[in-house]
C-alpha cells in the first residue's frame, strides 16, 4: 500500500513510526569500549583478529586491507598480506553478551550486502547455548579445543579458530589447525590481547588457575619478548618487497592472501559477482573450505589457470585506480562488499 507522504495521516504515521524507533536506540543496552570495532566505532561485527592481535568487524577489514599492496592494522600499523576469517568463537561470544546492538549491526550488515549483491561468512549452529547463563555460557564458549579447558593465552588462527598458546606446536615449521587443518601463514601465532583480557575479568579464578597450572610445564615468554614473537609473525605474513608477478586486487578465497602471486585459478562455475579464486598452493592441495563470502563453491567446479596481467601491474605501480573488470573481480574488489 502507498501512502500519501503529504496527508497530515500519514505524517502522524511516520513521526509516530520514527518516535518509536528513537526510543527503541535509547534502550538498546551498552556495550563496552573493548568491543567496539577499531574502524567504524561501532560494536565488532562477525570479528577478524589480525596477525597483531587487534580487531575489527568482517567488512570493515576487507575495506581497510590494500588491495594492491601489503596491508596495515588500522591501529598499530604493523603489515600483513592475509584476510584472516571471521572468528567464530568471538561472534558467538558477543551475540550472546550484548544481542541487541548484535543484531541491530546484523539488520544493518544484511541490508548493506543487499544493496551491494553480496555476503559475508555464515556461521551455523550456536557454540553458546541459550539456556546457559551469561558467564556460564561464555565460559562454555571458550574451552580450547585440545586440552579442554578453559582458553589460556589465547591465539586465533589465520582460519579463525582459537587455542590456548601452549597447545599449538609447529609442525614442520608450520602452524596447522587442529580442527580444519588449515596452515597459519603468519608464523608465530600472537596472543589475542583483547581475548586475554576479557578472560582475566569475566573468569579471574579460572584464569589465574590455568596459569599456575601450567607454570611449572610451560615456559612463556616474558611479556617483554612479545614484541619479538610480533615482528617474527609480521615478517612471516608479509610478502617479499619486491615486484613479484601478482593479480591486483585478487585474493585467495581459501588462504586469503591479497594479491595472490604467481598463476591464478578462478572457479568458472561460481555465479556470485564476488567470484571464487584460489592462489596456487591452495589450489593443489584441493582444501574443502567454504569461501570467505559464502561463495556455493563445489569440489566439481572447473578452473581457469590464469597468469598475471603484466599491463595491470604497472597501471598498479603508479597508483592507478583498477576496476574489479580490468583483473576479472576477485574478493579484492573496492566495489565489493558494504
Amino acid at each position: 500500500m502507498k501512502f500519501n507522504t503529504h496527508s497530515p495521516k500519514a505524517w502522524e504515521i511516520k513521526c509516530v513510526a520514527d518516535r518509536a524507533q528513537m526510543e527503541e536506540e535509547e534502550e538498546e543496552e551498552e556495550f563496552p569500549n573493548e568491543f567496539q570495532c577499531c574502524v567504524c566505532l561501532d560494536i565488532m561485527y562477525k570479528p577478524v583478529v589480525l596477525a597483531c592481535g587487534h580487531i575489527s568487524c568482517f567488512w570493515c577489514t576487507h575495506k581497510a586491507m590494500d588491495f594492491y599492496m601489503q596491508s596495515h592494522c588500522p591501529v598499530c600499523r604493523n603489515p600483513y598480506n592475509h584476510f584472516p576469517r571471521s572468528c567464530g568463537l568471538l561472534h558467538f561470544l558477543l551475540l550472546k553478551l550484548y544481542p541487541s546492538p548484535y543484531n541491530r549491526r546484523a539488520e544493518q550488515v544484511a541490508e548493506e550486502e543487499k544493496v551491494h549483491g553480496c555476503a559475508s561468512p555464515q556461521f551455523e549452529g550456536n557454540i553458546i547455548e541459550p539456556q546457559l547463563s551469561e558467564v556460564d555460557g561464555a565460559q562454555d564458549a571458550t574451552e580450547c579445543a585440545v586440552c579442554k579447558q578453559l582458553l589460556y593465552r589465547p591465539v586465533v588462527l589465520n582460519c579463525g579458530h582459537v587455542y590456548c598458546e601452549s597447545c599449538i606446536q609447529p609442525d614442520d615449521s608450520m602452524y596447522r589447525c587442529p580442527v580444519c587443518q588449515s596452515s597459519h601463514p603468519r608464523g608465530i601465532p600472537s596472543v589475542c590481547l583483547f581475548l586475554h583480557h576479557f578472560l582475566e575479568e569475566y573468569f579471574p579464578e579460572e584464569y589465574s588457575g590455568r596459569k599456575e597450572s601450567l607454570a611449572h610445564c610451560h615456559s612463556h615468554s616474558p611479556s617483554g619478548s612479545s614484541a619479538g614473537k610480533q615482528e617474527q609473525s609480521a615478517k612471516a605474513s608479509v610478502q617479499p618487497s619486491g615486484r613479484a608477478n601478482f593479480h591486483p586486487g585478487v585474493g585467495c578465497d581459501y588462504c586469503g592472501i591479497l594479491p595472490i602471486t604467481g598463476v591464478r585459478y578462478k572457479c568458472k562455475d561460481c555465479v556470485e559477482k564476488i567470484g571464487f579464486d584460489l592462489c596456487e598452493s591452495c589450489y593443489k592441495i584441493s582444501a574443502k573450505l567454504p569461501g570467505r563470502f559464502n561463495q556455493q563453491h563445489t569440489m566439481d567446479h572447473k578452473f581457469d589457470a590464469i597468469q598475471p596481467n603484466h599491463f595491470i601491474m604497472v597501471l598498479s605501480s603508479f597508483g592507478a585506480e583498477l576496476s574489479a573488470e580490468d583483473d576479472g573481480s576477485g574478493f579484492g574488489s573496492e566495489d565489493d562488499g558494504p
